[in-house]
């Protein structure tokens, strides 16, 4: 003990007296002392304490063997301050905490994934001890970024959400900072829901009792411009591993996405009157004023889907809601002030910045699949597994990205969609189309009019609508008639709703006809992808519960259907139009991820044939054979009355960075 003592004192490197404001600002280290003693001064190394005297580096690695957690185990950010005299930091009281033991491959371990309705959480621990939060599991993205209680204090981040603090609360909290300035590294991280400001950590970090130190950072969100609603701690980036970044691809035009149901009279800010920052003088009266002179005077706006551009100026969901001019007019100007803030901090972006890895890479997790259930049992996220068997491989190189092939609708003879299709390949692409299965977004996204066949081929597939869709065509060619007959010729010229208008119309009005048989007469969609650079293709087939969902209306009583479906226009020139393959994915199968292949894979087991499962002790990591075959008889039983999943809450969109390459 004594030896100790003293190899500690001997061991402890010297100060370094370069302080600065940002230090100051952003690492909250320090350790407490014991309750007798007054805390003395603080000497700081970049973001790093130390205590006095000078000593050589033979003496800290004795130091830190006499201490027996071997030279990797003596974490001097947890030595405290002292003064320039030779102190036994033990005698004084003080108490060291080392780091999380270094990760070993192959581990198994699982955690439970909390359904929120338009995305999953998963709860983690960062620091110790250990801090917990519930953040997005994230296969679009690969940082671990956690809001950070300055982003709170400042009031840009919602103070009913969890945030983390260093001071005082985490004794194994580092600060990653400059060599030359000793400054804290900040980094702007781009989303499609906007972008977020994070400056690089160390700590332990726990997900699913996987602990692992995160010695090449992690992200604490320290301001942010997303356009989110609902709860929002931070994200579990599961995305593939970082590698050298290409440059983003030339477009044609950099133009924005389409919005999600163009024909909306506010799909695009009308209100851009020279760029960001010009609402200052503006009030939520005159915008007001605007819009009931637009819609002459009228009280309220029957608002259905999603508002708001999907790519720069963020979604603004409303889905189901009558909004009256001033509710209307506060939204423009709350976008309007967001895209402001967008632009600062894209403004304030370093141009070269620390590579940030994944909890994957960092906790040396191989393997890992995502399943959701229907219903309360939530999801499963599970690490560490073992090869599978027919997996697919990633044709993406930023992104988790699948050879996507198009569309087919029906089961016994389904109909092909003209999309995706290898005829209409340009030279130099690689692949018809791309698709990334991603856990973080709500809804699969594609193309307009890729969406726009989509529409036409479900209608024309189910008897409800086609039958519905004629009845219409019938009706039109009578009143064109009767016109006709009366004038000499059709002043009205009326026409037939388009069959994806009716489509629409009548999966809304999904009340009046799911009954007995739920949402079964739907047809089934099937994926087709492949494996890279083969010609075999694969199906990953969706039934109507797995594109429907159901959300409330104005009253508790009220409900309305609508497809999980959204528009985003995502080209690149190596694989052409880009689908994201949203939360339905999910339910439909467990996919696993292989970042050790080369290329990495992914494979997909339907639920219908082995269940998502949980975490339960009893059942174990990987759900027992009887349990299994005790899931699946529930499943099959209840297969022709299942209901739409509930989405109460606006969509997420896709967290991923689309000026980027597949």
């Amino acid at each position: 003990k004594n030896l100790a003592r003293g190899a500690l004192t001997s061991g402890a490197l010297s100060a370094h007296r370069a302080a600065n404001h940002s230090v100051s600002r952003y690492s909250n280290i320090s350790i407490q002392p014991p309750p007798t003693m007054a805390a003395p001064p603080l000497r700081r190394r970049g973001g790093f304490f130390f205590a006095s005297p000078l000593a050589s580096a033979a003496s800290a690695l004795a130091s830190a063997l006499l201490l027996g957690g071997g030279a990797a185990g003596m974490p001097m950010l947890g030595v405290p301050p002292v003064g320039d005299e030779g102190v036994s930091l033990l005698a004084r009281g003080y108490r060291l905490t080392p780091h999380a033991a270094s990760p070993k491959r192959g581990a198994p371990a699982c955690a439970a994934l909390k359904d929120h309705g338009s995305h999953f959480t998963v709860d983690i621990e960062v620091g110790t001890p250990g801090q917990k939060f519930s953040v997005v599991a994230d296969t679009g993205s690969n940082s671990l970024i956690i809001t950070s209680c300055i982003c709170t204090k400042q009031g840009i981040c919602d103070a009913q959400n969890r945030c983390f603090t260093g001071t005082n609360r985490s004794s194994t909290f580092q600060l990653y900072t400059t060599e030359d300035t000793h400054n804290a590294v900040e980094e702007v991280v781009t989303f499609g829901s906007g972008q977020i400001k994070g400056v690089i950590a160390k700590d332990n970090v726990s997900v699913g009792g996987k602990e692992v130190f995160m010695a090449d950072g992690l992200l604490l969100m320290v301001d942010q411009a997303l356009d989110l609603s609902g709860p929002f701690e931070g994200i579990l980036g599961l995305g593939l591993p970082l590698k050298d970044q290409p440059e983003p691809e030339l477009r044609e035009a950099d133009t924005p996405a389409p919005s999600p149901f163009a024909a909306n009279p506010f799909a695009a800010n009308p209100f851009e009157w020279g760029g960001a920052g010009q609402t200052d003088g503006m009030q939520s009266g005159d915008l007001e004023d605007i819009i009931n002179r637009i819609f002459g005077g009228a009280g309220t706006l029957d608002i259905g889907g999603i508002i708001g551009d999907t790519s720069d100026q963020g979604p603004t969901h409303m889905m189901g809601k009558r909004l009256s001019p001033k509710a209307m007019a506060a939204e423009l100007k709350r976008q309007m002030n967001l895209r402001a803030r967008r632009q600062a901090m894209a403004a304030s972006a370093r141009s070269s910045v620390p590579q940030v890895k994944s909890f994957l890479e960092q906790a040396k997790i191989d393997r890992f699949s995502v399943c959701f259930n229907d219903g309360e049992d939530g999801g499963v996220l599970r690490l560490g597994l073992p090869e599978m068997p027919t997996p697919l491989r990633s044709v993406g190189r930023d992104h988790w990205g699948l050879d996507f092939r198009g569309i087919s609708v029906g089961d016994s003879e389904p109909t092909r969609l003209k999309i995706c299709s290898k005829d209409e390949m340009t030279e130099g692409q690689e692949t018809p189309c791309g698709a990334i299965p991603d856990s973080g977004t709500t809804f699969m996204m594609g193309p307009q009019e890729h969406l726009d066949e989509l529409y036409k081929t479900l209608c024309d597939s189910w008897e409800r609508c086609a039958s519905n869709h004629s009845a219409l065509v019938k009706a039109a060619k009578a009143a064109n008639k009767a016109a006709s007959d009366i004038y000499g010729t059709d002043p009205f010229e009326v026409k037939a709703a388009s069959k994806a208008k009716v489509l629409q119309f009548l999966v809304g009005d999904c009340k009046s006809w799911l009954g007995d048989k739920g949402l079964s007469e739907m047809p089934a969609l099937n994926f087709h992808v492949a494996d890279a650079g083969e010609d075999k293709e694969h199906l990953l087939q969706m039934s109507g519960v797995d594109y429907v969902v159901q959300s409330r209306g104005n009253s508790s009583d009220e409900y309305f259907c609508q497809l999980a479906f959204g528009p985003m226009a995502y080209p690149t020139q190596k694989n052409g139009p880009v689908w994201i393959m949203g939360l339905p994915t999910f339910y439909a199968y467990t996919v696993t991820y292989d970042t050790q292949a080369e290329p990495p894979t992914m494979a997909f087991v339907s639920t219908s044939d082995t269940p998502c499962g949980s975490c339960a002790p009893e059942v174990g990591l990987l759900t027992s054979e009887a349990a299994t075959h005790a899931k699946k008889a529930k499943v099959g039983s209840a297969a022709t009355h299942r209901q739409a999943r509930r989405l109460d809450g606006p969509p997420r969109l896709p967290t991923l960075d689309r000026s980027r390459p597949l």
